[in-house]
């Protein structure tokens, strides 16, 4: 399991990136925790400096063409 960050969102609780294997982990404030493959650590790093994250999150990741588990 990776480190989770705690971030400042009213829909995602914690982010979690593993840079070797470009998996970003994402638990929502509802609790459900998902896994997205294929995030490069520059989408990782935008999303980290992004003042609102959800709306990052559901702009580049959740409309992107990323595997969901």
């Amino acid at each position: 399991m990776v480190d989770m960050t705690p971030v400042t969102s009213s829909n995602i609780a914690a982010i979690g990136y593993d840079g070797e294997t470009e998996e970003l982990t994402i638990e929502f404030v509802s609790g459900d925790t998902y896994v997205y493959d294929g995030i490069d650590p520059e989408t990782y790093r935008a999303l980290m400096a992004a003042p609102s994250k959800g709306a990052f999150f559901y702009a580049h990741i959740r409309s992107g063409s990323f595997r969901r588990e």
